[in-house]
């Protein structure tokens, strides 16, 4: 009787096991999909920042800029031009020693400091506000990207050029949206002592000490993947991991370099992602020397470590340099086969003839006072002042000889520019086929 029941018992049981079981089913929650990986962009990666207001040259100052060129990651971009920055001069240390003899040679006696700034906070287009730790130091508000050039030039040719690039010069600072700061430098330029500033349009690298998280929101769309790898055609955005200089660079030297953005093909699909490492060498190196003559720096990029090469030897390329950011100040130019030389200085031929012209004016018996306080140019407003109190000719004539000689040792006698280019330095890379 007792065995009866126990089989009577079963089917019941087993039907409350699944009507419990198929309860609990439905009261289960549907499985979530896993969150999205997190962005960032990796630390030692460059930040390249515009101050957008002049601040004063003093450790605490707050500051305010903009990003001028985008971040990118492997296959998105991330922090797009124009994101704002926000952070502090953290310090301010002397400027080398070159700089401040050059100053003072010129009748400056301001003991000239370089800001180094810290970059706290960016702000999205979004408005979304990200802590960032990255420091970083000028780079000369007149760094910029350079084309090629004619590689010879008539005399009377750079006489123009020279008077060409003076009247764009005025043309661009009678329009320049901070041109009142403009007219500050140059009053500043006159002093023999005057305050410091950091002005607007300056730029610097701030280089990340910490990786920075980015909301995934907030960046692009991943690019779709290209179906092949060309390497034969194009143009690669790259810059140097280290710096390289004719003063020291050898032939065949080491260049090593990484994209800093994807390398795309015609359909905007993804070839190579941002931080693809180049490898390269120096072919030609020439340091500068005395009486003007100038550096000379050729390099070529030969290799590429693309992905499908991780685990092989890298694959083989031409590449050639097209535009690269140099200094202002080192007048370098870019030749047809993407060598790298520094031109001597504009004002090489006219400059001095100039200021002979001004020397020998100061010697006119009558000249004046106001005239002989134009014709001592050469010492800023100093000479000036003191031609025109004293009201001597031979001060007069004294700072134009001065400013004459000058001129020439400088554009003819010293040792010419070398040609460098720092870590971090940005450049355009043609590619060609064998």
């Amino acid at each position: 009787m007792k065995y009866r029941m126990h089989r009577r018992a079963v089917p019941v049981l087993l039907l409350a096991a699944c009507v419990s079981s198929g309860a609990r089913a439905q009261v289960q929650p549907p499985p979530q999909p896993d969150p999205p990986a997190p962005l960032a962009v990796p630390a030692e990666v460059p930040l390249r920042i515009e101050i957008t207001r002049t601040l004063a040259l003093k450790t605490g100052t707050s500051f305010r800029g903009r990003l001028i060129e985008p971040v990118y990651g492997p296959n998105r971009l991330l922090l797009p031009a124009g994101t704002t920055a926000e952070g502090v001069v953290s310090a301010t240390p002397a400027a080398d020693r070159s700089t401040r003899v050059n100053a003072k040679l010129d009748g400056d006696f301001t003991p000239l400091r370089v800001p180094v700034i810290r970059v706290t906070q960016l702000v999205l287009p979004s408005g979304a506000a990200l802590p960032v730790d990255a420091v970083g130091g000028m780079r000369n508000a007149a760094t910029i990207s350079f084309a090629r050039h004619p590689q010879k030039n008539s005399i009377v040719a750079r006489v123009k050029g020279m008077i060409h690039q003076k009247i764009q010069q005025a043309h661009d600072t009678a329009h320049d949206q901070h041109k009142s700061d403009r007219v500050k430098q140059l009053l500043y330029s006159q002093l023999p002592y005057h305050p410091q500033r950091v002005w607007a349009g300056s730029q610097f690298d701030a280089i990340l000490r910490e990786p920075l998280r980015l909301p995934v929101a907030d960046a692009s769309a991943p690019m779709p993947a290209a179906a092949s790898v060309d390497l034969t055609s194009g143009t690669m955005q790259a810059r140097l991991t280290s710096g390289i200089s004719s003063e020291s660079a050898k032939q065949g030297d080491p260049v090593t370099a990484v994209l800093v953005r994807p390398f795309c093909d015609a359909k905007g699909e993804l070839m190579l992602p941002e931080g693809t490492p180049l490898r390269g060498l120096v072919l030609q190196a020439r340091h500068a020397r005395s009486f003007a003559r100038t550096g000379r720096l050729r390099f070529v990029f030969r290799s590429i470590d693309t992905p499908a090469a991780q685990n092989a030897a890298a694959q083989h390329i031409e590449g050639r340099l097209s535009s690269i950011q140099g200094q202002k100040s080192q007048n370098i130019a870019l030749d047809e086969e993407g060598g790298t030389r520094a031109q001597p200085d504009n004002g090489r031929f006219l400059a001095p003839l100039v200021l002979a012209a001004m020397a020998a004016a100061s010697t006119d018996d009558d000249g004046g006072i106001a005239r002989q306080g134009v014709t001592s140019n050469g010492f800023g407003l100093v000479a000036r002042v003191v031609t025109m109190a004293a009201a001597s000719r031979n001060a007069s004539t004294g700072f134009a000889a001065f400013a004459t000689a000058k001129s020439i040792y400088r554009r003819y006698i010293a040792r010419g520019h070398e040609v460098s280019f720092p870590a971090n330095t940005e450049m355009a890379i043609d590619l060609s086929k064998r």
